[in-house]
């Protein structure tokens, strides 16, 4: 719904700039703005920019000595703020320090923050939730 009210209102200033509300006009230099609005309503009508990306939010079960799945979203970034991640996963430290971290970028190279004997283990997870 918030699309089709978008689109009803670039058309609306579409039209406000073509030459049917510049009859007195000797001049129709609107071409670079309807192109304008143009890429606009193509990159919001058919998402033309992919800037999803996935987050998953694991926490310890110290009863079971693992790592389980407790938020699992996906966000969109503004194509400014685009953060360059398809995949970023946190996983709760158990001794309460700083969270450990495992980031996939868009060319699927692995960025792991913890522990070495954690890695295996961390990739395994969230190639299970994907």
């Amino acid at each position: 719904m918030k699309k089709y009210a978008f689109l009803i209102f670039v058309l609306t200033i579409i039209t406000a700039f073509s030459a049917f509300g510049q009859k007195d006009c000797n001049y129709s230099n609107n071409n670079f703005l309807t192109g304008i609005f143009a890429g606009i309503i193509f990159n919001e009508v058919f998402d033309i920019n992919n800037n999803h990306y996935q987050q998953m939010y694991f926490s310890y079960k110290p009863h079971k000595n693992s790592w389980r799945i407790e938020k699992k979203f996906t966000n969109n970034t503004p194509v400014f703020f685009n953060k360059k991640h398809k995949v970023v996963a946190r996983f709760e430290n158990p001794y309460g320090h700083r969270d450990f971290f495992v980031t996939i970028n868009n060319r699927g190279q692995w960025q792991l923050d913890c522990p070495k004997k954690l890695v295996k283990l961390f990739k395994k997870k969230v190639q299970k939730n994907l």
